[in-house]
């Protein structure tokens, strides 16, 4: 005798049930996969806001120019610059004057403001001042945009808390510090990148 199949009494509705269901699920699946991407673009849009946000501002202090005048890094506010500390018996820094000097004509027609500081005290080693430095090792460099001058201890502790006989900052218009390098000669395309992508910033 063949067997009959007894449907359960509620098979239908447990049929109709399931199919609304897997409905359902299909109708909601895009959205549960579109949801994580959504949360990802806007934690992306959100970090770099942030990351933009947190740029370091260029810390102020003051120098002295060689005129004696003393001279607050207020005053690059509103210039693209580059501010150099360096000392006069570094080999690094006469090479990196070197380099600076030879593409002089791109720096003068970027506007970059390059302020050549000695280190305080020189870093504790004799040596030349700061303006024989410059004009032995890159003479044409001073019919640029630079001012020479001397950090005073606090300039030092803010721009150069280890004391390096090298170290650079590039900091845009705003006043934010874009970059934090040593060696121009060694890095000078990013100084020249700098100058180039920021040509033009700088106002009166």
């Amino acid at each position: 005798m063949p067997s009959t199949r007894m449907l359960h009494p509620h098979g239908r509705q447990c049929l109709m049930f399931t199919s609304v269901n897997t409905f359902k699920n299909q109708r909601t699946g895009p959205r549960r996969i579109l949801l994580p991407w959504l949360l990802l673009g806007i934690f992306m849009i959100i970090s770099a806001s942030a990351t933009a946000t947190n740029t370091p501002i260029a810390p102020t202090a003051t120098y002295t120019d060689t005129h004696g005048q003393t001279v607050s890094t207020a005053t690059l506010k509103g210039h693209a610059s580059m501010v150099w500390l360096l000392s006069t018996w570094c080999r690094s820094c006469s090479a990196g004057l070197s380099s600076l000097n030879a593409h002089v004509d791109q720096l003068r027609a970027s506007g970059l403001h390059v302020v050549i500081l000695r280190t305080y005290q020189n870093g504790g080693v004799t040596g030349p001042d700061i303006a024989s430095f410059v004009a032995q090792n890159a003479p044409a460099l001073m019919k640029a945009n630079v001012s020479l001058g001397e950090a005073t201890q606090g300039l030092e502790r803010v721009y150069n808390p280890r004391h390096y006989p090298d170290i650079y900052y590039l900091i845009d218009a705003n006043g934010r510090i874009q970059t934090v390098d040593t060696a121009p000669s060694i890095t000078l395309n990013k100084i020249l990148d700098f100058a180039k992508a920021h040509a033009g910033e700088s106002r009166p």
